[in-house]
């Protein structure tokens, strides 16, 4: 028997489970982020903003009443995305049997969502930081935002807000190379443990959004629970009321 073809019947899987608001199954193969499988996401939860009550004021013929007013817009142009990271790394066979596996209770990584009908190309020639000076607009387009609006893409994503060296396969981003961002955790503020990068997959000319792995601490999350990551994801609400479709990846280093 051929000693090569021998050697490449065995794979070595990361089975890996990850809560985001829904439970996802997958394999990791080595060294690129791997999909996660077809059929394998069961959402949990999905929610949203609710008006509440209208605020009201007497007023008298006659008088004229000064007001200040705070008031909010849920955003059209965004959603969320927050979860946790169950991982095994897997000594297995292609038919799913194992031979051996190993806990990992404390998973480093990243988890990737790109638009469903791309494939990334995980290749230094292909995957980029995301230039918001030449593509900020087109990707303001992609989602219904306006150049002015508040919500655009560059005051969302910023080369200010700094990140962690990281690799997406086999491509190395340096500290603080790419846009990025920092979601709020307990009490509404910007928490470096849930940063997000921006990154381009130049061959789809598709956005591809990153969420670098915290180190979760309890009860730190934006709504006082425990999330391994926080992440936005591109997404045109403005009047159609149709969903966009993400394909989600993961990296465990």
């Amino acid at each position: 028997m051929n000693l090569t073809k021998s050697i490449n019947k065995i794979a070595l899987l990361f089975v890996v489970g990850i809560m985001m608001l829904s439970t996802i199954w997958f394999a990791f193969a080595n060294p690129d982020p791997v999909a996660v499988a077809a059929g394998g996401i069961n959402i949990t939860n999905s929610t949203h903003k609710l008006t509440g009550h209208p605020g009201n004021i007497s007023v008298l013929a006659g008088n004229i009443t000064k007001v200040t007013m705070n008031g909010y817009s849920q955003t059209q142009s965004w959603a969320g995305v927050v979860g946790k990271i169950k991982a095994n790394l897997t000594l297995g066979d292609a038919s799913s049997k194992k031979l051996y596996n190993w806990n990992d209770a404390s998973p480093k990584g990243e988890i990737y969502a790109i638009a469903s009908g791309s494939t990334p190309h995980w290749t230094n020639s292909s995957l980029t930081c995301y230039n918001l000076s030449a593509y900020g607009s087109a990707l303001n387009t992609l989602y219904g935002i306006g150049s002015t609006d508040a919500d655009r893409a560059n005051a969302t994503f910023s080369t200010a807000t700094g990140h962690t060296l990281f690799y997406a396969g086999p491509v190395r981003f340096a500290l603080n190379a790419c846009p990025s961002t920092q979601l709020f955790a307990t009490g509404g503020a910007a928490n470096a443990e849930f940063t997000e990068v921006l990154l381009r997959d130049s061959v789809a000319a598709k956005p591809i959004f990153v969420s670098l792995l915290a180190n979760p601490v309890a009860n730190q999350g934006y709504n006082g629970k425990t999330y391994d990551f926080e992440m936005l994801v591109g997404e045109d609400g403005h009047g159609n009321g149709a969903t966009s479709a993400y394909n989600f990846y993961v990296e465990l280093q």
